[in-house]
Order: C-alpha cells, then sequence, then structure tokens
C-alpha cells in the first residue's frame, strides 16, 4: 500500500551555514515541523498507515521524502535539508527517525513551485539495499507514551494488588 502526501514548501540548502542566526533557523525548523504535522494530520496518513490491533502497530515501512524545487541539491545537503521533516514524520508515529522499521529515501525533482511529497511504501517485506526484509508484526508493536505509562501504571498496581 502506498500514501503520498505533499505540500508547497521552500527546503533551503543549510548545511553550509549560510541562512542567519541560530534563531532564525530555530524558526525556520519549528515552521516546518509544524506544516509537516498539519499536513500529515489532513491527509489521515496514521489511519491509512497504522496497523489496529490491541495497540497500534507501526508496520515496516520505506520512507521516500521528495524536494521539488527550481534547482537541485547535492546528496549531503539534501538529507540535511529534510531534517526537520523526516524528524516530524517519526514524531508522528511515536518513534525515533533511526526505528528500523522504517527506511529513508532521498530524492529531488525539477519543478515549480517548490514543494515537499512524502511517500509511504508500506508491506511487511521490504527491499533494503538489494535484499529482501521480513519483519513479524510482533516485532513492530506500536503504544502511544500516554497509553504505555498507563499500562505500565495499571501493571504496577495489579503487581501491588496481587501480594
Amino acid at each position: 500500500m502506498s500514501v503520498t502526501v505533499e505540500m508547497p514548501m521552500t527546503l533551503p540548502s543549510v548545511a553550509n551555514g549560510s541562512h542567519g542566526h541560530w534563531s532564525t533557523r530555530a524558526k525556520r525548523v519549528k515552521a516546518q515541523r509544524n506544516y509537516v504535522k498539519l499536513a500529515l494530520i489532513d491527509a489521515r496518513v496514521a489511519a491509512k498507515v497504522l496497523v489496529p490491533g490491541s495497540h497500534w502497530v507501526v508496520p515496516p515501512m520505506v520512507v521516500t521524502l521528495t524536494r521539488i524545487a527550481p534547482r537541485a541539491l547535492d546528496d549531503d545537503n539534501l538529507a540535511y535539508a529534510f531534517k526537520a521533516v523526516r524528524d516530524e514524520v517519526a514524531a508522528y508515529f511515536g518513534v525515533n527517525d533511526n526505528d528500523p522499521r522504517i527506511v529513508w529515501k532521498y530524492a529531488q525533482e525539477r519543478g515549480k513551485p517548490a514543494s515537499v511529497r512524502i511517500a509511504f511504501d508500506v508491506g511487511s517485506r521490504l527491499v533494503v539495499s538489494g535484499r529482501v526484509v521480513e519483519v513479524a508484526e510482533a516485532d513492530v508493536e506500536f503504544v502511544p507514551a500516554e497509553l504505555a505509562a498507563g499500562k505500565e501504571l495499571a501493571n504496577e498496581a495489579d503487581a501491588a494488588g496481587n501480594r
């Protein structure tokens, strides 16, 4: 299954540090993350990607981040330009951006106006570096932080009551 979200957004090359004061960068990152979060919520990505069960399950997936702009960036600047977007996509699913269930890919296309496309390719079989990797659903349980805290408290209360 594939889900795609596209939004108008400019991703400047920020790796060389030429984009001003740290507070300017912080404002840009905050704005990018908020915009990505709203776009994912609006597109109902979680309802289309997460697997319902006793807990929501983050399935194995490939997330392709595509920058559409008049000029191309080199590959290391491209990945760095997507840092805030990648962090927010991971936060949206309640995982770290280094979670093994998510394989990140970067692409770019020439075009106007500047925009970002996020494609989620979901499946239990992924091709990573030319080899097929299968992930068992038991390995991909996802519990939102609020539920996990409540579950742990309930388990502690049960354990205390059984003593």
